[in-house]
């Protein structure tokens, strides 16, 4: 008799969604990537890199580093409209950068850093080549010095 075999798919998305959240009820407010009956997890709809190559995005990044804040803090820090930074927010939150909680007729933005752990990984993959550009340019120096007899403007 032959057994029926489980979906990997489904599994892989319950161990996902189990890992994600500790066991925690899921809520699609604080975790947009979660479909809305939880059973599937997609991928963020911003990456990473997409989201940090915008500056004001990479100041709020910043901002909210040690700072739950509302929209209003955030708001004052910037010179564009509150809707203009509410889409900023918007986008760090799809990316899985940025989390929201409403506190009674507040909502407040924190940052989720596991994220850029994406980033640090591919730029650790270039740190060899700037380590070795530090070492050429400071030899360069060094030659440049000896051939002025030290004195370089």
């Amino acid at each position: 008799m032959r057994t029926k075999q489980p979906n990997l798919g489904s599994l892989t998305q319950s161990f996902a969604r189990l890992w994600m959240t500790g066991g925690r009820t899921l809520s699609t407010k604080n975790f947009p990537h979660i479909s809305k009956d939880k059973r599937t997890v997609s991928t963020p709809k911003h990456d990473v890199f997409h989201t940090i190559a915008n500056p004001t995005r990479r100041q709020m990044l910043q901002l909210l580093a040690d700072n739950e804040l509302s929209i209003a803090a955030i708001a004052k820090s910037f010179p564009i409209s509150r809707t203009a930074v509410n889409k900023h927010l918007r986008v760090l939150s799809e990316a899985r950068l940025g989390s929201c909680r409403k506190t009674g007729r507040e909502t407040r933005y924190r940052l989720e850093p596991e994220p850029l752990v994406e980033l640090k990984t591919w730029l650790s993959f270039f740190e060899g080549y700037w380590m070795n550009g530090l070492r050429l340019s400071s030899v360069w120096w060094k030659r440049m010095r000896s051939h002025h007899n030290g004195k370089i403007a």
